[in-house]
């Protein structure tokens, strides 16, 4: 058989041009060769520079990994709560040496509130009775001892105190601390028949706009002459029905200075699930196995 009747003339040509140039395209090869080898001794020489240079600080991090990087206490320092603040501290003479005690604190905390804590009013150095009370996150309010005796200057002093870190409370107190007041006025002392003793009175509105009923509520009612304190007294409503509206007088059974303002301030923990009263229906339920339990 003849084989090159079989070749195309294609393929002649290109067979030609292959043997024409063989030469040069051995050339070619070998200095493509030459280039990949330089390229890839070079990179392996770098990386083993490089390794030499960075071994130290890979040996040194890898060392120092077992340590603990964060300094805990500086953490738990920043992290902290901050310390429940005195705003103002006020004795109010009653005379015959008695004293209504009344205190403005504040906690600056926006996520920590205070669930517990005791303290102690002193006048002239005399520390009086231990009372406790809570903050809540954030809150002014105000602290009372009422009709102690003594005399010199007031301070206050916290112990004992319980903090608890809460998240979100700017919602729940939307939600749960809803009380609205309306039609406050201060009525000056006047004598009533029993006794002939002045009585000095503070009326008002008190509204429960929340969704929530509570077992109870109380209010301190403060009163100012400019921005001094002059008197200070507490009351407690008990089942405080959601939507209830309340008409409330508070007495002071003697004559007090001008009054220029009057400052209604409740006192509620709204995190504490126990002050809330059933629902309406859990009640009637409640009341009915209170009364078996009388029987």
């Amino acid at each position: 058989m003849d084989y090159q009747e079989d070749l195309t003339e294609k393929q002649l040509k290109i067979g030609y041009w292959y043997l024409t140039h063989k030469a040069i395209l051995n050339k070619y090869l070998v200095i493509f060769l030459i280039v990949l080898n330089i390229v890839l001794w070079g990179y392996s020489g770098y990386r083993w520079v490089m390794y030499y240079i960075e071994t130290p600080s890979y040996e040194k991090m890898i060392a120092e990994m077992p340590k603990d990087l964060i300094n805990w206490k500086d953490f738990h320092e920043k992290h902290q709560p901050q310390p429940l603040q005195v705003i103002e501290t006020t004795a109010i003479s009653l005379g015959k040496g008695k004293y209504d005690l009344v205190a403005k604190i504040e906690n600056p905390n926006i996520h920590w509130m205070v669930e517990d804590f005791k303290y102690q009013f002193s006048l002239g150095g005399s520390l009086k009775e231990t009372k406790e009370s809570f903050v809540l996150p954030g809150e002014a309010k105000f602290l009372i001892d009422l009709g102690v005796r003594g005399a010199g200057e007031a301070n206050v002093i916290f112990k004992d105190i319980d903090w608890f870190r809460i998240s979100k409370f700017e919602i729940l107190k939307k939600e749960r601390l809803d009380f609205v007041f309306k039609n406050i006025h201060f009525v000056p002392a006047s004598f009533e028949e029993e006794g002939k003793i002045p009585i000095s009175k503070v009326t008002f509105d008190a509204a429960n706009q929340s969704v929530y009923n509570f077992w109870e509520v109380g209010f301190y009612v403060i009163l100012y002459r400019g921005t001094e304190i002059v008197g200070v007294n507490y009351i407690t409503l008990e089942r405080f029905f959601s939507g209830e509206k309340r008409s409330v007088e508070v007495k002071w059974y003697e004559k007090l200075p001008q009054v220029t303002k009057v400052i209604v301030e409740p006192e509620v923990n709204i995190l504490d699930e126990e002050i809330f009263m059933p629902l309406e229906g859990e009640i009637m339920r409640f009341e009915e196995r209170e009364e078996k339990i009388k029987r």
